[in-house]
């Protein structure tokens, strides 16, 4: 009865974050960082893991959909890194110079060809996250990359030219 409870309350705590991550964000470039500092308040209440989150100032975008993109690419990857690698350190940059703006979410989980859950899909991995990141990064004119290794974890990029 306790496995229940607990399979319960992990049900309920993934529903939690679904809705979350359908949420609109009204977002201005004067509250991005804040977006940021909840978005990874939120991890850090519902996981173990250590965060650090870097972001270079002034962090301005001139189109909103580029933030917002981004904002939903670093939600998926710091799920993810929660969810299935078991890390324990979770690194979130914004690095924003004059010629571009990256995107680097690195954890220091099992990596992706570790999990066990890998092979599942059609695509070689279990769910649409990396695809999802992939097309968001896509749909504002980004370059995305992944590297992943089972002793170095998941590093994520994005990289967007203005």
């Amino acid at each position: 009865m306790a496995d229940l409870g607990a399979e319960l309350d992990h049900i309920a705590h993934d529903i939690r974050l679904i809705i979350n991550n359908l949420a609109f964000i009204d977002f201005d470039n004067s509250n991005f960082p804040d977006i940021l500092d909840h978005m990874m308040s939120s991890f850090k209440e519902s996981s173990d893991a250590t965060y650090t989150l870097e972001l270079s100032t002034p962090l301005i975008f001139h189109d909103p959909m580029v933030a917002i993109q981004l904002l939903r690419i670093t939600q998926e990857a710091v799920n993810n890194a929660i969810k299935h690698s078991n890390a324990t350190q979770i690194n979130v940059s914004f690095i924003k110079a004059d010629s571009y703006t990256k995107l680097s979410i690195i954890d220091n989980g099992c990596g992706l060809k570790a999990r066990s859950d890998v092979s599942t899909a059609p695509s070689g991995r279990s769910g649409c996250g990396l695809d999802n990141m992939r097309y968001r990064a896509h749909v504002i004119g980004g370059n995305f990359e992944t590297r992943s290794s089972d002793t170095e974890g998941t590093h994520i990029y994005c990289t967007i030219f203005p």
